[in-house]
């Protein structure tokens, strides 16, 4: 929709904002995968938030953090 706040541009929707986001993170980090079934339903929402802070982590801490799986 074209309003004031958008400069007279067509605003994308939440959806299309999303897609963008996505399509930048897997350029970004290349392909990434869903584990649907791989932990109880009722548990959704903590692996959701985790796996949302842990995306955000800084580059070094998850190469110390496969350091240590390696060791």
């Amino acid at each position: 929709m074209e309003n004031e706040k958008t400069g007279g541009h067509i605003e994308k929707s939440e959806h299309q904002k999303e897609m963008e986001a996505e399509e930048k993170d897997r350029k970004a980090y290349g392909r990434f995968w869903i584990w649907d079934g791989y932990f109880n339903e009722r548990n959704k929402e903590a692996w959701l938030e985790t796996a949302e802070d842990l995306k955000n982590v800084n580059d070094m801490v998850i190469q110390d953090i496969e350091d240590s799986i390696l060791l």
